[in-house]
């Protein structure tokens, strides 16, 4: 039989992290099979058997947490590098395509057409910082992600609504695309605001 403190050091030994606080706490709730205690100045006498099974036990949790921890720092790691690779393709190539949308092109593709939604365009998009709205604007278009600058919006292609408007429109021409994504987005947008 072993003392608290005789249990501690075996935990101490065996490299497993415990609690003193939660051994006596288990202890008193009578989680540890054959533990007994007598008299307070004695204190617990808890069997050995028991403290090794518990050993084992928290070990097994242990490897299990390290386990998904190196898991979950791998993929993170790796999310990680191919940001970069990505960001690095960016920068020293250039996106795969890029375009401009005429102003007056937008206004005969996009699908919502009224007065109110068009001048809500032009207020968050073409005429962005400036007192008369932009005749075009440049896009930029790179795995699946189209790229606006001028109104600092991105979209990703695969993410709805918009998959289903690339699944459907891909055969367009990429300046085509550009304008129904962007012209999705701020319809989205432009009914949130009603």
């Amino acid at each position: 039989m072993l003392t608290v403190s005789q249990a501690m050091e075996k935990f101490k030994q065996a490299k497993v992290p415990q609690n003193e606080e939660l051994l006596r706490r288990w202890l008193r709730k009578g989680k540890i099979e054959g533990a007994v205690i007598h008299s307070k100045r004695e204190g617990w006498l808890i069997p050995e058997d028991s403290i090794k099974s518990l050993i084992e036990e928290k070990k097994k949790k242990v490897q299990a947490k390290n386990k998904y921890q190196k898991a979950y720092n791998d993929g993170y790691q790796q999310a990680i590098d191919d940001f970069r690779a990505n960001i690095r393709k960016w920068i020293v190539l250039g996106y795969e395509k890029s375009g401009s949308i005429k102003r007056s092109e937008f206004r005969q593709i996009a699908p919502l057409n009224s007065d109110k939604y068009f001048k809500f365009v032009d207020q968050h998009y073409f005429a962005r910082g400036v007192a008369k709205p932009r005749p075009s604007t440049d896009y930029f278009y790179s795995e699946g992600f189209f790229c606006y600058p001028i109104g600092n919006i991105v979209i990703d292609s695969q993410e709805a609504p918009f998959n289903e408007i690339y699944e459907e429109e891909k055969h367009q021409h990429i300046d085509t695309l550009a304008i129904l994504m962007l012209s999705e987005y701020f319809r989205s947008s432009y009914l949130e605001t009603k």
